[in-house]
């Protein structure tokens, strides 16, 4: 095989391996929130009404209530406009803190 050959295989290849990953990501969907220790580490889904909001230039830090009191901490490239007792879906992954679990969230939605 010539140079020119090998450059399109090469291309096709990483052509059909990005148009898999595409497909795969409409599959993955995060798991809906439990509190158990099995969801530490993994991404999960959590919809509860917002009990306190403390922000700081780059950091929110949100109690949320669902099941029980979650502690939602959002690393924030802008303002957040949330209220006391409004209703909102979290995105992120649960992770234990000082011996509490804490949500780390990448996606917040009302």
């Amino acid at each position: 095989m010539d140079n020119s050959q090998l450059m399109r295989l090469a291309l096709i290849i990483s052509l059909l391996g990005l148009l898999c990953l595409v497909l795969l990501v409409g599959f993955v969907q995060p798991v809906p929130y439990s509190p158990n220790k099995a969801q530490l580490n993994r991404e999960v889904k959590l919809t509860g009404k917002v009990l306190r909001v403390q922000q700081t230039e780059k950091v929110a830090f949100i109690e949320l209530v669902h099941a029980a009191k979650t502690e939602v901490t959002l690393f924030k490239p802008r303002a957040l406009s949330l209220n006391e007792n409004d209703t909102i879906t979290v995105r992120g992954v649960m992770e234990e803190y000082q011996g509490e679990k804490n949500l780390v969230a990448y996606s917040i939605t009302r």
